[in-house]
């Protein structure tokens, strides 16, 4: 029986998940709505909650969105090397935002700013384990998520430099 390359995918999903909560700084920020957030104290626990309650492998949320949470959802595409019957994420878009009523804080910087400086710290130009290959900034919008106008954040790009 051959290597199972979904099996990997879905550890990459995991990983990528996994390395955004489990960050102090990012955990702090989307665990309180708190002005002065960098000032709280956070636990392991809450951080590993932060996981399919407002940090997704996939590009939606589940169940309702509350009004003093932010969040971060993500999209992968993937492509087929040209040898072999072996699959790579080409893109992972990073989809970060929250309430407009958290979105100014009192550090004289929008609150999805703050939390894309930690994605980009934790993801840009790095590697994961068994990750899918060193990643660089190639795009970024500005984002409304609801047809209310209320969530607003930005759409992050990052390509797969090793592999394309």
């Amino acid at each position: 029986m051959g290597k199972n390359n979904f099996e990997s995918l879905a550890d990459n999903r995991m990983e990528f998940m996994n390395r955004l909560a489990m960050d102090d700084e990012l955990a702090k920020c989307m665990l309180n709505k708190a002005d002065y957030f960098k000032d709280t104290t956070i636990t392991e626990l809450e951080k590993a909650n932060l996981m399919f309650k407002q940090i997704y492998p996939f590009q939606k949320t589940t169940g309702k969105l509350s009004t003093d949470k932010s969040y971060i959802t993500m999209r992968f595409k993937y492509k087929k090397l040209p040898s072999g019957n072996v699959y790579k994420a080409s893109y992972v878009t990073l989809y970060i935002f929250c309430p407009d009523s958290l979105f100014v804080t009192k550090y004289n910087q929008l609150r999805t700013d703050y939390m894309l400086q930690c994605v980009d710290r934790l993801l840009n130009d790095t590697r994961g384990e068994g990750w899918i290959g060193k990643l660089a900034l190639e795009t970024m919008d500005d984002i409304v998520m609801d047809n209310d106008g209320e969530y607003v954040g930005i759409a992050v790009t990052y390509k797969n430099t090793e592999f394309q």
